[in-house]
C-alpha cells in the first residue's frame, strides 16, 4: 500500500496486515425441514452452500429496469441445473 505521508514516492509503502479467510455463522431462522414436493426459494449462495439440499432453489436470468434494478425473473436455478453451469444471469 502507498504511504499517504510520502504520496509522491512511488518506492515508499507500508505492510498491512490482512487477514484472509471466511466465515459462515448460520441462517438465522434456520432452513425449514426439507419437505416433498416443495421447493424453497433462497439466495444462490445459500443453495450453494448446502449441496445436499436438492430443494434450494434461487431466481436466474434476471430481467432489469431502465435503472438496473432487478423487477423479474424468467426462470428459478438449483445446483446441478445445466442452463447455470456458466453461472446464470446474476453470477
Amino acid at each position: 500500500m502507498a504511504d499517504p505521508a510520502r504520496p509522491d514516492d512511488e518506492t515508499a509503502a507500508r505492510d498491512v496486515p490482512l487477514a484472509v479467510g471466511a466465515a459462515w455463522l448460520g441462517i438465522d431462522p434456520p432452513l425449514p425441514d426439507p419437505r416433498p414436493g416443495t421447493v424453497y426459494v433462497t439466495s444462490r449462495v445459500v443453495a450453494e452452500h448446502f449441496p445436499e439440499r436438492t430443494d434450494l432453489v434461487w431466481p436466474d436470468d434476471l430481467i432489469r429496469d431502465a435503472d438496473g434494478q432487478v423487477v423479474a425473473a424468467r426462470r428459478l436455478a438449483k445446483r446441478g441445473d445445466d442452463s447455470t453451469a456458466g453461472g446464470g444471469a446474476d453470477a
